[in-house]
């Protein structure tokens, strides 16, 4: 009985929350900005001239992971850009699932995250990272989230940061000094964002530093050799899971038999979750390594060791970028300049609808030219 009281106090919010919560968007969004302005006194509305007296940075990351790996280069450019005259500190506010993936990334200083399940208006839990987060004196406070909801906005506006950006697409709350809007939706991601670098008057930089511990290098060598894969051996991998279910069975059969009739070359199947039964009996029947739901860092270990990997519009292939792995990646028509600048190692292959037996095709081309190429270097 006492637990079952327990488990019902905590998943009961504040009464502000139950109060708020039958109001549109819209009128809560206005409270918000009242609440602000009553606590705080006054908005801040003009970013100072000089910004050399920056110290504490807070980047407040997307949920989406995909959309969080592609602002790396916009969060490592802004940092270089500060740390050339004086040392920053830099932390990262984001969802608990976001955080691996920027523990061990060159530049964080502190990574503060949050369960989705508590991020709502008035949550205990955000108190509480306001309480932290007003203690270390932020400065600077770039808000990279494009369809936020309405706590974080609320958090944002009460931590006092001296300087408040974000990208337009939050909508207009007063409290942010500076709103940029994106360029062309058709260009890439990484370019959309980058904009904020330009802004504050950064240079690009594309010298991205991931850590990798070596004891996770050494789990990863030792996970290739328990599935009998020579160290020497080139290896590839394929994004399984995506295109298992976006794509069908006979196309994976289809591309997994053409990839396996190359010589000299050896595939692994990369997953993300437990596999459903008839997914897993499909990894069975393949008899290819199998390598699945790795921590980021691991899979960030994985792709190094890795000479190609075969993905899409994910994560895994943003990564094998970061990681100057070579990757070649599915996109739709209308979302290959989003999600793909094209690069020697950073291959798009467009399709229409669904990819076909033209388009496996095209990766086996790619791959064929790829080897030739090396082979020439």
């Amino acid at each position: 009985m006492n637990n079952l009281t327990s488990e019902k106090k905590k998943r009961l919010k504040p009464l502000p929350y139950y109060l708020t919560k039958p109001l549109s968007r819209k009128v809560r969004a206005g409270f918000i900005k009242y609440l602000v302005y009553k606590k705080c006194g006054s908005y801040i509305i003009d970013i100072p001239d000089d910004l050399a007296a920056v110290k504490n940075i807070l980047f407040v990351l997307p949920e989406d992971t995909l959309e969080a790996l592609h602002q790396i280069v916009n969060i490592l450019s802004i940092i270089n850009h500060f740390n050339k005259t004086h040392k920053v500190h830099a932390f990262f506010l984001c969802e608990q699932r976001i955080a691996p993936y920027f523990n061990n990334f060159q530049g964080a200083n502190s990574v503060i995250e949050y369960d989705v399940s508590e991020r709502y208006l008035f949550s205990n839990h955000f108190s509480l990272l306001r309480k932290k987060l007003v203690k270390e004196y932020i400065d600077l406070c770039l808000f990279l989230e494009r369809d936020p909801d309405l706590s974080l906005l609320y958090l944002v506006g009460q931590i006092q940061a001296k300087i408040r950006i974000s990208y337009s697409d939050v909508g207009s709350f007063p409290f942010f000094n500076l709103q940029i809007k994106s360029t062309d939706r058709h260009t890439h991601l990484t370019e959309q964002n980058n904009i904020m670098s330009r802004i504050l008057g950064a240079k690009l930089s594309n010298d991205i530093q991931w850590s990798v511990s070596k004891d996770t290098i050494s789990e990863i060598k030792m996970m290739l050799k328990e599935s009998s894969i020579p160290e020497t051996d080139w290896l590839g991998g394929v994004d399984a899971q995506l295109f298992y279910y976006k794509y069908g069975m006979k196309w994976m059969d289809n591309l997994i038999e053409n990839l396996t009739a190359q010589s000299n070359k050896r595939w692994y199947l990369y997953i993300r979750d437990i596999p459903e039964d008839s997914f897993f009996d499909w990894l069975k029947s393949k008899k290819i390594p199998v390598f699945s739901a790795l921590s980021p860092p691991r899979l960030a270990a994985l792709l190094k060791k890795t000479d190609l990997i075969i993905s899409g519009k994910s994560e895994t292939f943003e990564l094998a970028n970061l990681l100057q792995t070579t990757a070649i990646g599915l996109f739709e028509k209308n979302e290959l300049q989003k999600y793909c600048k094209s690069t020697p190692i950073s291959i798009g292959i467009p399709y229409s609808i669904k990819p076909d037996e033209q388009t496996i095709k095209s990766i086996i081309d790619r791959i064929t030219a790829l080897a030739a190429q090396k082979d020439t270097i």
